[in-house]
């Protein structure tokens, strides 16, 4: 019998209208940016249940996010 314990445990679940194709974190960490391939990009808050959708998929796949440094755009 093993006695394994789980690394990570989920806190949070959402799901995109197709594949994620991009993901990146804030450089303060308090946010997950992600885009799918139907075009959408969203906004998650650490330690938060909520999505916040910037962009409505459209069907042109986002490829790419990013941060500025300080966080704010």
């Amino acid at each position: 019998m093993s006695t394994a314990k789980p690394k990570f445990t989920r806190s949070w679940r959402h799901s995109l209208t197709d594949y994620v194709t991009a993901l990146a974190w804030s450089a303060d960490g308090q946010w997950l940016g992600m885009a799918s391939a139907a075009g959408e990009v969203a906004l998650h808050r650490q330690g938060s249940a909520d999505l916040k959708p910037l962009r409505q998929a459209d069907g042109e796949s986002m490829n790419a996010l990013g941060f500025s440094a300080d966080s704010q755009l």
